[in-house]
């Protein structure tokens, strides 16, 4: 596991809000504190930016090429911790 900002594809647990408790994966680092991620919420994908303290890596990285394969890795996966 990397310290410091994600990078593509790696698999997150969001940590605070509403959210929290779910997987993300990061689509794009946007600077030091920033993310941009996906996650799955009722059966759609979502992205939103993210600050680094709102995120945890979890040391998991998912590869894909499109939109479905990433719903079907974030679905796959549990959708809470």
């Amino acid at each position: 596991m990397r310290i410091g900002v994600p990078h593509k594809g790696e698999v997150c647990v969001i940590k605070a809000g509403r959210r929290s408790g779910k997987k993300c994966v990061v689509l794009k680092p946007l600077d030091t504190r920033f993310v941009y991620v996906a996650y799955a919420e009722n059966g759609t994908l979502k992205n939103r930016v993210f600050n680094l303290r709102h995120v945890q890596p979890t040391g998991e990285t998912a590869s894909f090429k499109d939109e479905s394969e990433l719903l079907a890795i974030l679905s796959a996966r549990s959708a809470r911790l």
